[in-house]
């Protein structure tokens, strides 16, 4: 059974991992290349319009971004059309079929291997125990001290 979500996101945070950067940056291996794909909003009084964008920590997935991309390749409009296109793009570029919702929450989608890593990692930092069964039987879990 997996680690739900918020503890995983607790013990992450424990061990200074707080955002999704972090969360790429920390569970990618040597030679791989994963990027998240995120959309966002515009916020008042900021130049950047609502949109989807494909990012990855210290990679440019976009050399010919406007500069307040910031080399990121990025699909404008609503997320209804903007979210497949980039979806569609980071998949056939960057060959990750599969894609899970980041931990952290927001509008972000991660390569699954990150979030299995991730996962993997934490269960082996903090062993969980169910308070029911004493195993992994239920979803009942609490932090073994």
């Amino acid at each position: 059974m997996s680690m739900p979500r918020s503890r995983l996101v607790q013990v992450l945070n424990a061990h200074k991992i707080h955002n999704d950067w972090e969360l790429l940056s920390r569970f990618t291996e040597k030679g791989e290349i994963n990027v998240a794909v995120t959309y966002r909003v515009p916020y008042p009084r900021l130049v950047r319009p609502r949109g989807t964008q494909v990012w990855a920590p210290g990679i440019v997935t976009d050399a010919d971004a406007h500069w307040v991309d910031n080399g990121n390749k990025t699909f404008t409009g609503q997320k209804a059309e903007s979210w497949p296109k980039a979806m569609a793009w980071a998949t056939e570029k960057y060959k990750i079929t599969k894609w899970g919702p980041s931990p952290f929450g927001a509008s972000t989608y991660l390569p699954e291997r990150v979030i299995a890593r991730a996962r993997s990692w934490a269960q082996a930092k903090v062993p969980l125990q169910c308070r029911q069964c004493g195993g992994t039987g239920c979803d009942c879990w609490r932090v073994d001290t």
